[in-house]
């Protein structure tokens, strides 16, 4: 099975240390920092060996990255904690007792790495 990728883990260390992005609640940003971690270590490699890219799991809106949940990443998201299954192409999550079904979405062409944020814009920009 493939690692998790090293830019995966260095984004993850600049989460940890980072203050939330402008936007983002600050009573959240604890959680999702959680979360990151959590997904990576229970579904980094799997999503990696599958092809998930760095935009698909740490993705976010340029300027409003908590706003614009179509750009939230994966494992950023409130619902990396209940995946259940991944494949190449979605991911399922636990919801009740049944699974709620996310397909993996096309990145917009203006999403930023969630660590980048808005004042290096012009280095990340591009997640296709």
């Amino acid at each position: 099975m493939k690692a998790v990728p090293a830019e995966w883990l260095d984004g993850y260390a600049i989460l940890r240390e980072m203050a939330p992005p402008d936007t983002w609640p600050p009573s959240l940003w604890p959680k999702t920092v959680r979360v990151a971690g959590w997904f990576l270590e229970h579904w980094g490699a799997t999503a990696a060996a599958l092809g998930w890219t760095t935009f698909e799991l740490f993705g976010a809106h340029p300027r409003a990255p908590y706003e614009w949940h179509s750009y939230i990443g994966l494992a950023i998201s409130d619902h990396a904690e209940r995946i259940t299954v991944m494949t190449e192409t979605e991911a399922r999550m636990r919801r009740g007792t049944s699974d709620l079904c996310r397909l993996r979405k096309s990145v917009p062409a203006d999403a930023v790495l969630i660590w980048v944020g808005e004042k290096d814009i012009s280095v990340e920009v591009g997640g296709l």
